[in-house]
């Protein structure tokens, strides 16, 4: 008896092994087996060539952690005081933390049947976002009308938006702002120099509550657009991780998010110059350059504008983009994780145009109209498929 019970631990202990080498790979978003142990590549190339499917059907569909720990516990009744009790409340309590592990990682799905599982209802993003002051206070910036009063500007909040100006103070400090807005969100910002800002889902802007006497300098982490307010005399810079953004007056694009690999700078209106390090471009209206992060190389093409700045106007407009970065648009506006069994898909191009604020059920619907692909919505992810 006591044989058998330890090898009913061990497979269950063989089980939560295998489950979260599976949870591993469903969670690396890239799908890089660097760093992995010889389970979880095995687990990675499962999820590859389908048969992790087939292993969910037979093991982990049917897992009911209460109900299997009950028909263990009934046949140790009695045996409260021997080692194989204590082993087995030591295993219970190893699972029941992983259980919680997966549900807390997002991948629920692992535990339940992705057909039968009821879709939470997804809502497209909205205008939310938190404005730091000096590193630390940090203030919700609400609907409803607010006066916000700094040591050398003061801001109106209401509707979605926030509107800085200056005021006479006798204060000397300049404190450093920064308007973070999270996944799901979207936030309109009129800097204290009257220059309008867009900042989309999970990004942020930083400044100082008062530009200097010869350049205003905004830091951004993700993707803003910009009506550049002109100043002849203070040049307009914003400084990303690779790359700085200088203007004097125009309306341009960036997107920096520090999760992929490239910088994308977009001019609709007017003359911008970037700096990549020792390297220098000029850019003319309906020009895009592209920077490669890791190597410093950078690309000029000539594109619509209007598409890549069809965000702050309330659309999606794709035109032959990798599938990969459309999930990667759609999941931080709507605040999903996407998983790939198949990698290859995540190269197709598709080209797409569709309402920004419309649901994602019927939103992935249309993009299943192509015949090509096939979404499948779980909770808070979507598993692409052909």
């Amino acid at each position: 008896m006591v044989q058998m019970q330890l090898q009913m631990v061990k497979k269950i202990e063989n089980k939560i092994k295998k489950a979260d080498a599976y949870a591993k790979s469903i969670l690396n978003s890239k799908q890089d087996d660097s760093g992995m142990s010889a389970l979880e590549k095995e687990a990675l190339s499962a999820l590859n060539d389908g048969s992790y499917k087939a292993w969910r059907e037979k093991s982990i569909k049917v897992y009911n952690q209460e109900e299997n720990w009950k028909r263990v516990e009934a046949q140790i009744k009695g045996r409260r005081n021997t080692p194989v009790y204590r082993t087995m409340q030591f295993w219970q309590s190893i699972a029941a933390v992983f259980v919680i592990f997966i549900l807390a990682g997002g991948a629920y799905f692992i535990f339940n049947d992705l057909i039968t599982t009821k879709p939470e209802l997804i809502q497209p993003g909205t205008s939310l976002a938190y404005l730091e002051v000096n590193g630390d206070e940090r203030i919700a910036l609400a609907q409803k009308d607010t006066v916000l009063q700094f040591s050398k500007t003061k801001a109106m909040v209401n509707s979605g938006k926030i509107t800085y100006s200056l005021y006479d103070s006798e204060l000397s400090r300049n404190e450093y702002h920064k308007i973070n807005v999270p996944r799901n969100g979207e936030y309109y910002v009129v800097l204290p120099d009257g220059t309008k800002a867009w900042v989309n889902s999970a990004s942020s802007i930083g400044f100082y509550s008062q530009f200097s006497a010869n350049k205003r300098i905004i830091e951004l982490q993700g993707e803003a657009y910009f009506e550049v307010e002109k100043d002849s005399l203070r040049p307009f810079i914003v400084r990303t991780t690779n790359m700085d953004v200088r203007v004097l007056g125009t309306h341009f694009n960036v997107k920096a998010y520090a999760d992929e690999d490239y910088t994308y700078t977009t001019l609709s209106e007017g003359k911008v110059q970037l700096t990549m390090g020792e390297k220098r471009a000029n850019m003319i209206p309906n020009q895009q350059i592209v920077l490669d992060n890791l190597t410093g190389k950078y690309e000029a093409k000539q594109v619509d504008a209007s598409i890549y700045t069809a965000w702050k106007d309330g659309k999606f407009i794709f035109r032959d983009e990798p599938l990969e970065n459309i999930m990667s648009c759609l999941s931080r506006w709507y605040d999903i994780e996407v998983f790939y069994p198949n990698q290859d898909i995540k190269k197709e191009l598709f080209s797409m145009r569709v309402n920004r604020y419309e649901d994602i059920d019927a939103l992935l619907k249309k993009m299943e109209k192509t015949g090509a692909l096939r979404f499948t919505l779980s909770k808070k992810a979507v598993v692409v498929e052909r």
